[in-house]
């Protein structure tokens, strides 16, 4: 990983750009209290940026600067290669309250960016860990997070809410609902893994047993050898 390098700095909040991850995954709107409170005594913690202004953490209290009209907010410099800030635009919100739809946005994210260094089921596993989402649950509701997409391409985001809504009450039913399911092959990846894992034991296993059998039938004289 290259060093971190920080610098704190103070720019004008309109030329500070949201990270595409962050509104693909996020893209929510400041609370009242939040713009209100930044308003009167401005923002307290820095925004992390890139040197080239876009935002790794802070996206809301960029945009309720820019609606408190602030001319000018403390910003943190940082330089990261590419996928450390994809990764830290996630981090930077693992403790917030999120819907179904956006751990499963984070899910696939995070496992997509550690699979670079690591393999699929670790990916899967730490994922599961920082998102609060079960694989298993992340699997089913990711067809279902796929047609939201698809609804909301199409302009039907009353469409898209209602389906996010009822994948917030219950994951399989909507799955259901929508005529979607998991991706039988990924589900079962972890059992053929187990699988041929024990199918290379036993090949080992047989090819130890027939050299075994060689060498014993040279020591006596005799070798087997099938007709």
């Amino acid at each position: 990983m290259a060093k971190q390098h920080r610098t704190l700095e103070h720019r004008d909040p309109l030329k500070l750009s949201s990270h595409p991850l962050n509104r693909a995954i996020y893209g929510d709107k400041p609370s009242k209290e939040l713009v209100d409170s930044i308003r009167a005594v401005g923002i307290l913690t820095p925004i992390y940026i890139t040197a080239d202004n876009v935002i790794i953490s802070g996206h809301l209290r960029q945009k309720a600067a820019v609606e408190a009209k602030l001319n000018s907010v403390p910003v943190l410099v940082q330089d990261l290669p590419p996928l450390h800030v994809e990764e830290s635009v996630i981090i930077a919100n693992i403790q917030r309250e999120k819907t179904v739809e956006q751990r499963t946005r984070e899910f696939e994210q995070l496992v997509r960016i550690r699979r670079v260094r690591t393999s699929a089921q670790v990916a899967r596993t730490e994922a599961a860990t920082a998102t609060g989402i079960s694989e298993r649950s992340a699997r089913r509701a990711a067809p279902v997070v796929a047609v939201i997409d698809s609804l909301l391409a199409a302009g039907k985001v009353e469409d898209a809410a209602q389906l996010s809504s009822d994948l917030e009450k219950s994951i399989t039913s909507t799955a259901v609902k929508t005529n979607v399911a998991e991706n039988p092959i990924e589900s079962f990846e972890p059992v053929f893994s187990q699988v041929h894992e024990f199918l290379s034991l036993v090949k080992a296993l047989g090819l130890i047993i027939g050299r075994i059998t060689r060498i014993r039938g040279e020591a006596t004289g005799y070798l087997d050898v099938p007709e």
